[in-house]
């Protein structure tokens, strides 16, 4: 069974019970690897800082990989003694890409700002034009839509037409029944992560909501939703229920596909 309640009780009562495990992951591609480098002749470490970038060829013979257990745009987690380094392998390329932390001049024009590896090396691979698709996978609260939102609307208008978020509508609870309007009204209750990570990414200060009362302006929330209606009514943000995404051709659109986990295996491919 893949309900608990029931596998507990039989468990309790002495009656063997067991997930059900015909469509289970026991194994999830993590993205990243730690390669020590242990028949260093030269030091790789400063030279990957110096140069932004070392052939892969180098790495693999100090840390004596087998490059075949190495995926493209793998984060790699550099170590030769008390030095380290952060890096994506270029597999196309046949180099080690230096992934590197904000410095000061970065973090004052940054809306968002890693706070760990792992945010770090998602930041990069988002940001990266070569890289089609990139999944990100964590309990909540680490930053996984935010950081996405915040890749999208970095690169929109510039690189890319429109950043289009779709969301599924799956309630948790007791469904609350029919909602009244239009489509656009009915999934509302749904955008509410988008408005809260456009709330961290704009970080409106109280001197910007006390300028915009004159328009009607009463709270920070208020602030937030009028930036996101301007960004939709320019064309360059979207959001839409997942239900309706089969069929549509996507142009030149940063696409984020949020909260995915409940979906079925057919969604999936559909996606």
């Amino acid at each position: 069974s893949k309900d608990i309640k029931p596998r507990a009780t039989a468990n309790a009562c002495g009656i063997s019970a067991e997930d059900y495990k015909y469509d289970l992951v026991e194994r999830i591609y993590t993205g990243t690897k730690i390669i020590d480098l242990t028949n260093c002749k030269e030091d790789l470490i400063n030279r990957l800082f110096k140069d932004k970038t070392v052939p892969a060829e180098d790495i693999i013979l100090a840390s004596g990989f087998d490059e075949k257990t190495l995926f493209a745009n793998q984060c790699c987690y550099i170590n030769y003694g008390p030095q380290s380094a952060l890096a994506i392998f270029k597999k196309k390329a046949g180099h080690f890409r230096l992934v590197q932390g904000f410095d000061e001049q970065a973090k004052a024009k940054a809306k968002i700002i890693p706070k760990n590896s792992e945010q770090l090396f998602a930041h990069h691979l988002l940001m990266d034009q070569e890289i089609l698709m990139v999944t990100l996978l964590g309990p909540a609260g680490t930053g996984k839509t935010i950081l996405a939102v915040d890749a999208g609307h970095a690169q929109v208008p510039a690189r890319y037409e429109q950043l289009h978020i779709f969301r599924p509508t799956q309630e948790l609870g007791e469904p609350q029944g029919f909602l009244p309007g239009d489509i656009v009204k009915k999934f509302e209750p749904w955008t509410t992560p988008i408005y809260d990570a456009f709330d961290v990414i704009c970080n409106f200060k109280k001197e910007d909501i006390a300028d915009s009362r004159k328009m009607g302006i009463k709270n920070r929330r208020d602030r937030v939703k009028m930036h996101v209606q301007d960004l939709i009514n320019c064309g360059e943000l979207d959001m839409s229920p997942i239900n309706y995404l089969q069929g549509c051709n996507l142009r030149d659109q940063f696409i984020i596909v949020d909260e995915p986990q409940n979906f079925k295996k057919k969604d999936i491919k559909k996606i």
